[in-house]
């Protein structure tokens, strides 16, 4: 019979299997917040990042045009300038600090429901369902594509992190603020295994 069709086993509340699934959809409901505190933390550093940008832009035009009255103004204006690009970067370098421990999270769920599932694997049926229809194996499966997903994003970050600051060109920089945005690696095998995790533990 496919697993599709199998019921899922209700054990006892106090039985290791039935500890096990509870620790399971447990790491699943707070996946679901990493994944919301990412998006949080995504929009604030968008704003702070076209700040950022847009702090560059003018150092720049300040530096090499020097269009003002006299130089004496060129440097109180470069000053506040450079004030404003340091404060806004360090802001940056802030939100990419917590982006990272949100995926240092993730990586610690996904190595408590790989532990999980192994035991589970051991002690059942392998395709036997957990909650409705996700077998250990396929859980444990959607859990990782979402955690390697998120681990391939935070390091395209840390790069535009490392290198926003000394780019000079105007496309470059306005390709990182559309990486960011846009998040190029979070595509549909992740928003559909999520959506997989959370639909089989009920919270969707």
């Amino acid at each position: 019979m496919s697993s599709l069709h199998q019921s899922p086993v209700t054990p006892s509340w106090t039985s290791p299997d039935y500890l096990l699934s509870h620790r399971m959809k447990e790491c699943c409901v707070q996946l679901h917040a990493s994944v919301q505190k990412w998006k949080q933390l995504t929009e604030e550093g968008f704003n702070v990042a076209t700040k950022l940008v847009n702090t560059l832009q003018h150092e720049k035009y300040t530096h090499h045009t020097g269009d003002l009255s006299n130089m004496c103004d060129v440097s109180v204006v470069e000053s506040k300038i450079i004030e404003e690009r340091e404060g806004f970067y360090t802001n940056f370098k802030d939100i990419i600090n917590k982006l990272e421990s949100v995926v240092a999270r993730m990586g610690t769920l996904s190595g408590n429901v790989r532990a999980a599932v192994e035991l589970l694997s051991s002690s059942q049926d392998p395709s036997q369902p957990i909650f409705q229809s996700l077998s250990p194996v396929m859980f444990g499966s959607h859990f990782e594509v979402v955690y390697k997903t998120y681990c391939q994003e935070i390091s395209l970050r840390e790069k535009i992190l490392g290198d926003i600051i000394q780019q000079s060109c105007r496309d470059t920089v306005t390709m990182y603020l559309s990486c960011w945005l846009h998040e190029p690696y979070i595509g549909a095998e992740c928003t559909e295994s999520l959506e997989a995790l959370l639909i089989d533990t009920n919270l969707r």
